[in-house]
């Protein structure tokens, strides 16, 4: 009978008496339903232990991934519901991902799902406004109810206003479309109507939230600053910003890279 040989290979589990539970690392909290099923998927042969490192874990982190939302397509006559969509994450959505079935992506098209025009709203022979105009305005004015949800506008991103969509939020108890926009910024010193929602559309704008940075010129959001910062291995500032690109104030310090 030939020699045993034990070799120390990566431990998984979290737990020496009830093996192998599995946890996250340090530096990664992820929420209990979804360290079930990773435990449940490492059962079932699905997962590898050896192979959960952090970046794993980081990949299914809530607060990092790419999330699921519905949506609704408006037309002139109908309502067409679709989703969950996948949607690269931004700023809101990553704050409130325990809300993320509170966040409905809203669509207006026409008949033939293709895009609205400014003369669907607006003839340019007349001043009057189109019955899609008006349609468009109430739901704006007075959000849609689904069940027990009621949808209100909440913002929309610079590349959601070409596509004439928006995001809209149902209020829960102890938190309203009006307490995400007060937790994005201060917006009370803008008084034009399409600065201001541009403004709200900055933390809307698909982005990652890193703190490693490998490139040299990046285009950012931070709080209420945005453009590109240059990386300079020669300074002593971890992070230089000119006063003309605080765009509102923000108490919000997480660093979101929108391109590389």
């Amino acid at each position: 009978m030939g020699n045993l040989s034990w070799r120390l290979v990566h431990l998984f589990s979290c737990n020496q008496d009830l093996v192998p539970i599995v946890g996250s690392p340090a530096g990664v909290d992820l929420p209990y339903d979804i360290l079930f099923k990773i435990n449940l998927l490492v059962q079932l042969g699905c997962l590898s232990g050896p192979t959960l490192d952090n970046n794993f874990y980081r990949l299914v982190d809530p607060q990092r991934m790419i999330r699921a939302c519905i949506e609704v397509q408006i037309t002139p006559s109908k309502v067409y519901f679709s989703g969950p969509e996948i949607n690269v994450s931004n700023r809101v959505l990553r704050h409130y991902y325990n809300d993320i079935d509170n966040f409905l992506r809203v669509s207006f098209v026409d008949e033939e799902m293709e895009n609205l025009y400014s003369t669907d709203l607006s003839p340019r022979t007349s001043t009057r406004k189109t019955c899609i105009y008006e349609r468009i305005l109430s739901i704006l004015s007075k959000g849609i109810v689904i069940g027990e949800k009621k949808f209100e506008f909440l913002a929309f991103s610079s590349s959601q206003l070409k596509e004439n969509s928006l995001w809209m939020f149902a209020s829960r108890y102890g938190l309203t479309a009006d307490d995400i926009r007060e937790w994005m910024g201060d917006f009370r010193q803008i008084r034009n109507v399409a600065k201001f929602a541009a403004r709200l559309g900055q933390s809307f704008g698909s982005s990652t939230e890193t703190l490693s940075v490998g490139r040299h010129e990046i285009e950012i959001r931070y709080g209420g600053y945005k453009g590109v910062v240059a990386v300079d291995p020669t300074s002593s500032m971890k992070l230089s910003l000119r006063k003309s690109m605080c765009k509102y104030e923000s108490d919000n310090t997480k660093l979101d890279v929108l391109t590389l």
